[in-house]
C-alpha cells in the first residue's frame, strides 16, 4: 500500500510579530456562547510577562514580543506542500483574537478568546425599556468597548495600544428585531450581549474582522455551503438518525408586539424537552402558526451529530454543510454547523470536529 504522507506546519503571529510555531493547538467554538476560545502551547524558552522585556535566554524570534493579557493572537495552520501532488496548500487563519491568560511554564500555555474579547471591557449603565431595535443597543456600546479596550491597552504598555481590530456591528446579516432590556446596574458589554442572548434565544459572534453578529442564526443572506463526503474528507462522523413522532416536546416561541410588549405562546407537552425561539413576528396570530410549523418539523425525521474532518475545507460556525455518506446513504443531507473543534499538533495532525444539526436552524 501506497499513501502520501502531509507535513502539519503553522505560524503563530503576536501583535504582528511571528513567534515561531505552536506545540499544540484547541480550538472552540460554540452558537450558545458569544465567544470562541483558543488554548495554545508554545515551545518557548521564556516565561510570558506583563513587560516587553523577555527573559534572558530567550530565541531571536521572541526578541521584544509582547506576550501578555490584551495583546492580539492569530495563527495559521497549513499542510506544507508535498513534492509527488505538486500542490501548495492554503494557509487557513484558524483562529484570530486577543491573549486572555498566560499561564507560565515550559512550554508555555495561551488561553486566548476571539474579537468579542474586546466587549468585555467597559461598563454599560443604561436600560432600554422601551421597544428598541438591536441596531441601536449594538451601536451604542460597541464605542463603548473599543474605547475602554484602547485605554486598557495603553496602562499595559503596548507599543500600539490602538492598532487592534475595532469592532463594529454587521448590519447586513443580523437580525431586524426589537427588544427590551434592563441591565439593573453597570455591566461590561459582553454580559449585556450574554444577558440579550439568553433572554431571546439569539445568537452571536464576532467575526476575525471584528463584525459582531448577532441575530436569529439563519445567515441565507450570505450563507456559505460546504461539501463533505466520507468517500472525499471525512474520516468519521457519528450522526444519529432520530424519529420525533414519538417524542414529548414543548415549544415556546417569544416575541415582541407592536405595542412593545413581549409575548410568549406555548405549544404541547409541559413536561416534554422545551425548544425556545425569539422571532422578529409582531402579532399573536403569527407566533402561533409558526409555533404550529416548528412542532410539525420537530415530530418529523432528522439527523443530528458530528462530522470529524481534516485541516481542509475550511469551516465556519454557521455553515451550511452539504454532506453525502457512501456508507449508509440514508444519513446523508444538508446540515448546519452549530459547533467546531479543531485539535491538532504538529506530530499527530489536524483534525476538525463538527457539531451539525438539519434542525430549525435557530433552536
Amino acid at each position: 500500500m501506497r499513501g502520501n504522507f502531509f507535513k502539519c506546519a503553522n505560524w503563530v503571529l503576536i501583535e504582528g510579530q511571528n513567534v515561531g510555531s505552536f506545540e499544540s493547538i484547541e480550538v472552540t467554538e460554540d452558537r450558545d456562547s458569544l465567544s470562541n476560545t483558543c488554548t495554545l502551547t508554545l515551545p518557548l524558552y521564556a516565561i510570558g510577562r506583563d513587560n516587553t522585556q523577555p527573559a534572558k535566554g530567550v530565541r531571536a524570534s521572541l526578541k521584544n514580543a509582547q506576550i501578555m493579557v490584551g495583546a492580539r493572537i492569530d495563527v495559521f495552520t497549513w499542510y506544507e506542500e508535498v513534492d509527488v501532488l505538486q500542490q501548495e496548500f492554503e494557509k487557513v487563519l484558524q483562529f484570530s483574537g486577543y491573549i486572555k491568560e498566560v499561564v507560565e511554564g515550559f512550554p508555555l500555555k495561551l488561553i486566548c478568546e476571539d474579537h468579542s474579547f474586546v466587549l468585555r471591557f467597559g461598563s454599560i449603565g443604561k436600560d432600554w425599556p422601551g421597544r428598541t431595535k438591536l441596531k441601536d443597543m449594538i451601536n451604542h456600546i460597541i464605542p463603548i468597548a473599543n474605547k475602554a479596550f484602547t485605554e486598557f491597552r495603553q496602562k499595559k504598555g503596548f507599543k500600539q495600544p490602538d492598532n487592534f481590530v475595532k469592532l463594529t456591528f454587521d448590519s447586513t446579516n443580523s437580525a431586524e428585531v426589537e427588544f427590551q432590556l434592563s441591565v439593573y446596574n453597570k455591566i461590561s458589554p459582553f454580559d449585556a450581549l450574554m444577558k440579550l442572548m439568553k433572554l431571546y434565544t439569539l445568537y452571536a459572534n464576532a467575526s476575525p474582522e471584528g463584525k459582531l453578529y448577532f441575530g436569529l442564526g439563519v445567515r441565507d443572506k450570505f450563507k456559505r455551503t460546504v461539501k463533505l463526503a466520507t468517500n472525499a474528507n471525512v474520516i468519521d462522523r457519528d450522526l444519529i438518525p432520530k424519529n420525533g413522532l414519538f417524542e414529548n416536546y414543548k415549544v415556546v416561541v417569544s416575541a415582541m408586539l407592536k405595542d412593545g410588549t413581549k409575548y410568549t405562546y406555548e405549544l404541547g407537552d409541559s413536561e416534554g424537552e422545551a425548544k425556545r425561539v425569539f422571532m422578529p413576528i409582531n402579532t399573536k396570530e403569527g407566533i402561533k402558526n409558526f409555533a404550529e410549523a416548528l412542532m410539525a418539523h420537530l415530530k418529523g425525521s432528522r439527523n443530528k451529530g458530528t462530522i470529524t474532518t481534516i485541516l481542509y475545507p475550511e469551516i465556519h460556525l454557521f455553515d451550511y454543510i452539504n454532506y453525502t455518506d457512501t456508507i449508509f446513504p440514508s444519513l446523508s443531507g444538508n446540515f448546519y454547523c452549530i459547533g467546531r473543534k479543531f485539535k491538532g499538533d504538529t506530530k499527530t495532525g489536524y483534525t476538525q470536529t463538527i457539531t451539525v444539526t438539519d434542525e430549525i436552524f435557530m433552536l
